[in-house]
């Protein structure tokens, strides 16, 4: 009988990070951040229990690494958006506001943790990342303003109160909280397009 081979501790699918990232997304799906672990994702990678600590210090560092994932995500959507939505600026903010929302609403398990409180000296990256939407949206505000479309002011405050009215919307909708009564017939992408013509007569000049 030959001698039985020892457990290697190398994940053999060849890149064990993304894979726990992407585990790490669907258990939270199931389970939330609160049932997520490293030992059960290592378990159900099958690999050692030690072996996810390769790549994260610990739970936080693999919610970090979703979330950046989340930023990526969600900057690639709104940029695409805007690009795509043709010459009109109120369009190409219709569109980006509505991909923001729509982002919400397809990816809840990244959202959960994209706003997380992480230290900004410990996950640099992630805070680059994550003002990726938000620039996109101050460009948005400077092309409106040099347009004469909206007023004047500090674009990247007239942006941080665009992408607010987003985020808010975003997750009331994501967490299936908008009451009955506002929605009627409604569909999500209607009342972000409403939503944003009533933002965009507010700020109008």
């Amino acid at each position: 009988m030959s001698p039985t081979k020892p457990k290697d501790d190398t994940y053999h699918h060849g890149d064990l990070r993304n894979a726990l990232i992407a585990a790490g997304v669907q258990m939270l799906e199931s389970e939330g951040a609160q049932g997520l672990s490293l030992r059960k994702l290592a378990k159900q990678a099958g690999v050692s229990h030690n072996a996810p600590y390769m790549h994260f210090a610990d739970k936080e560092a693999l919610l970090a690494a979703i979330a950046e994932e989340g930023f990526h995500i969600l900057t690639d959507a709104v940029r695409s958006a805007v690009d795509t939505a043709g010459d009109d600026w109120r369009q190409q903010l219709s569109a980006g506001s509505w991909a923001y929302v729509r982002f919400a609403l397809d990816h809840p398990s990244h959202l959960q943790v994209m706003f997380l409180a992480y230290e900004p000296q410990q996950y640099p990256s992630l805070y680059a990342t994550s003002t990726g939407a938000l620039a996109v949206l101050s460009e948005l505000i400077q092309r409106g303003q040099a347009q004469g479309k909206i007023v004047d002011g500090d674009s990247h405050y007239l942006a941080t109160f665009v992408w607010s009215l987003l985020h808010g919307v975003a997750t009331i909708l994501a967490g299936r909280k908008m009451p009955p009564t506002v929605m009627g017939r409604v569909t999500p992408q209607e009342l972000v397009r409403g939503y944003v013509a009533q933002l965009i007569r507010g700020l109008g000049v």
